[in-house]
């Protein structure tokens, strides 16, 4: 089927109806949704890493002090490097902010706020 001027009209698909697809890598990505979205994390542009938290000197003992209080200790800890592409293909699963796991290289992250606390070893609210 074509317009007046020759052009084809495809059938467009929407977020949800690719959310129902399978990808082509299942071990990388959730559903064709993730696939699809994953080149703009691969692009670097929207994706912030972490920094090394520098305080201040004079701020130095205060801003220990609360960290001790608050039992933030994963503010203290030296930062690793990190496999980029694994964040990219997290962070392309992670595609509904209600999602309880995201799926990484074909296992389950949990996501939840208490599994978030665990791994930080927060205490619990």
């Amino acid at each position: 089927m074509s317009d007046s001027q020759g052009r084809g009209k495809g059938k467009l698909t929407t977020g949800k109806q690719k959310r129902n697809e399978s990808s082509a890598d299942p071990i990388k990505f959730t559903n064709k949704y993730c696939e699809v979205k994953y080149p703009t994390f691969a692009t670097g542009k929207n994706l912030h890493l972490e920094r090394t938290l520098k305080i201040p000197e004079e701020l130095q003992q205060y801003t220990s002090d609360q960290i001790k209080q608050r039992g933030w200790f994963f503010l203290e800890r030296n930062l690793t490097e990190v496999n980029l592409s694994w964040v990219r293909e997290f962070y392309s699963n992670y595609f509904l902010f209600s999602l309880d796991a995201v799926q990484l290289r074909g296992k389950q992250i949990l996501v939840t706020e208490k599994a978030i606390e665990e791994i930080l070893h927060l205490p619990p609210k």
